[in-house]
């Protein structure tokens, strides 16, 4: 019973991470198949991304909630894969991807560029 439970799980967390590199190919999974993928997002637009989530109806951790360190070089933003079902992914997915466009409007808008 516990291998059987231990596949399922395997096959479902494949599943979904192959779903998330279709709707946002930037996102990592991790090296061991788990019920969650890391989206590198720069420290600028991270907290944008997150509000414009918010917005859209879908929750996301402060990237600060991952960081080892109070000042890191590169920061990003993790999603949980596992708690939302499967036919419900693909448009959370969809609007995740479209907070990342609208974040990227703003930031770029708001951002002097220094030559």
């Amino acid at each position: 019973t516990a291998e059987s439970v231990r596949h399922s799980l395997l096959h479902e967390a494949i599943r979904r991470q192959k779903l998330v590199l279709t709707e946002l190919p930037q996102a990592v999974t991790p090296r061991h198949h788990a019920f969650h993928v890391w989206m590198p997002v720069s420290a600028t637009l991270a907290p944008h991304v997150i509000q414009q989530a918010h917005a859209l109806g879908i929750s996301l951790p402060p990237a600060t909630a991952f960081q080892a360190t109070s000042a890191p070089a590169a920061t990003g933003i993790r999603l949980a894969l596992g708690n939302i079902s499967f036919r419900a992914l693909p448009e959370a997915l969809r609007r995740i991807r479209s907070a990342c466009m609208h974040a990227e409007e703003i930031v770029s808008r708001d951002t002097i560029p220094i030559y």
